[in-house]
């Protein structure tokens, strides 16, 4: 493109220079961006013109700058050819000092434009992958996970996508789905059980891997330890420690006085040589209960409990936080409704579908923590050099719609301290 300043008189030039000046000033660009030095820059910056000039796109500029100069033609009688070579120094400039404007407000910009896009794999173990998809996923846990993210700064189908992967309660395709995912080569992976996380650290030493509500990492040879677990995994675990298993039994305990005898419904009989387990069996002791340990993880299992709890006869219930009892949901609440006893579940959402109590982590809290992991490894952290957590926040829910079914009295004492009642 040609300027219409190389066939202007001196006058006209200098006016029109000026005219053009202001207009880079707010962020114009011109065709000679090449010859850009370092006084032009140092004047730009001292005018104050680079603040203005963050405002306008690079297109929008110069389309604006092609508009501008067409407007600045002249008519043959303004041509004077002897001054042309000074008129074409001063449109240099004003082209050289627009180039420079351009080049510093949108290079904030163009690196954020042009930053890295992250693919993030989730690998859950029993929820449907229809609920974990999406930018606002029905999974409230993923919700959160996203959700966090977005307030980091990441935005879904710009520079964040997702590569959602669940064995939907179907445990022997976790070695397929891990694969699968491994081949999609996401930027790290969430799993949201222990199968899913041995899963995928049999699949990959190198993918960063962030456990979200992982139980006993150690005891499942995930990591040698929690300070500094190395390797390609980090994240938040459920343990706790024996308080948070004492707690679930004092809550029963307050509820009904009277209990002895406590049903305890688990994933596997090995959980009872976790520190879960072993937790809740030291409490069980001191509070002088005896705890009857009964593996569901089918619904013919669970089906068949209802004559484990009779003889003899459990006075309440303790479901351990599983899968299956989370896929299950409502018919575990169902099933402690249909037996008449108290329960405590380690699900909230059970408690929502109908069950009695839960005390729980809160798992929306922990995905948003996960979420800030994968945040810490999306910009250069190692996994391995994180540290995994484990929670410090709690949720006691109490269905009073369910202690009516059952003639219970919650008393006020249990009331006020839970964190959420549904009525």
């Amino acid at each position: 493109m040609r300027c219409a300043l190389d066939s202007m008189s001196g006058h006209r030039a200098l006016q029109c220079t000026e005219g053009c000046m202001k207009r880079f000033s707010h962020g114009y660009v011109g065709a000679h961006s090449s010859r850009l030095n370092g006084s032009t820059r140092r004047e730009i910056a001292r005018a104050g013109w680079l603040t203005a000039a963050r405002r306008i796109s690079f297109r929008k500029r110069l389309e604006e700058l092609r508009r501008s100069l067409d407007e600045l033609r002249p008519t043959d009688a303004d041509v004077r050819p002897s001054r042309r070579r000074s008129n074409r120094m001063i449109q240099r400039r004003a082209f050289v000092a627009g180039m420079a404007a351009m080049m510093a407000a949108g290079s904030s910009r163009d690196a954020q434009s042009l930053s890295a896009t992250y693919r993030l794999g989730i690998l859950a173990e029993g929820s449907a992958v229809a609920d974990i998809t999406g930018p606002s996923p029905r999974a409230s846990t993923i919700r959160e996970l996203l959700g966090r993210l977005r307030e980091l700064g990441y935005r879904y189908g710009d520079n964040l996508w997702t590569e959602v992967r669940s064995a939907e309660g179907r445990i022997d395709r976790f070695q397929q789905i891990a694969m699968d995912l491994v081949q999609a080569k996401p930027s790290a992976v969430v799993v949201t059980s222990n199968r899913a996380a041995m899963a995928m650290k049999e699949a990959t030493n190198s993918i960063p891997i962030v456990m979200a509500g992982i139980s006993d990492p150690i005891g499942f040879n995930l990591v040698p330890m929690l300070s500094k677990p190395g390797g390609n995994l980090t994240g938040i675990t459920l343990d706790t420690g024996p308080e948070f298993a004492a707690k679930r039994l004092e809550l029963l305990k307050e509820l009904s006085p009277s209990v002895r005898r406590v049903a305890y419904f688990i994933p596997t009989l090995v959980w009872l040589e976790r520190p879960g387990g072993k937790a809740i069996q030291e409490a069980a002791s001191a509070l002088g209960m005896t705890l009857l340990p009964i593996v569901v993880t089918t619904r013919e299992e669970l089906d068949a409990a209802a004559a484990a709890i009779r003889s003899p006869r459990a006075d309440a219930l303790l479901v351990e936080a599983y899968v299956f009892s989370w896929v299950e949901r409502r018919r575990f609440s169902e099933f402690a409704l249909s037996n008449r006893i108290p329960a405590m579940f380690g699900n909230r959402e059970i408690v929502e579908a109908g069950g009695l109590l839960s005390y729980t982590t809160d798992f929306n809290t922990v995905y948003r923590r996960a979420a800030e992991y994968v945040d810490t490894i999306f910009k250069g952290a190692k996994p391995g050099d994180l540290p995994i957590e484990q929670p410090s926040r709690f949720q006691f829910a109490v269905n009073l719609k369910t202690a009516k079914s059952l003639g219970i009295a919650i008393p006020q004492s249990l009331l006020v301290r839970a964190d959420e009642v549904i009525q």
